[in-house]
């Protein structure tokens, strides 16, 4: 998930950047600023996936766990292992929210990333 990956989010958050002087017509003086915005969003969002690093483990595993359960048809064929897979991606919605949440705060005009 691009969110979760430094190198992606940043790289799409730079282009985010360079459209947004390029549409406005920003000076350098502006170009700068926005460079320096961009350098504290860097900080901060490395410090987040750094400060939930065991989560977003947790969470890439769940993720996992739920492609594999899905390979296997028989587990929709039965109620009880339907319901677990079922469970399963309500709680990986859930962590999903609160992994991504701060990061999409952190730039809201990127939100589509």
């Amino acid at each position: 998930m691009a969110r979760l990956d430094v190198d992606e989010t940043l790289g799409i958050w730079d282009r985010y950047r360079e459209q947004t002087i390029s549409y406005y017509g920003l000076d350098n003086k502006q170009s700068q600023q926005a460079k320096d915005i961009l350098s504290r969003r860097e900080a901060q969002l490395k410090s987040h996936l750094s400060d939930y690093a065991d989560d977003i483990d947790e969470y890439q595993k769940g993720l996992k766990r739920l492609r594999d359960a899905r390979q296997q048809p028989e587990r929709a064929e039965v109620a009880s292992l339907r319901a677990q897979l079922d469970s399963l991606e309500r709680e990986l919605a859930a962590k999903r929210g609160e992994l991504l949440g701060p990061i999409h705060q952190m730039w809201p005009g990127t939100g589509t990333i």
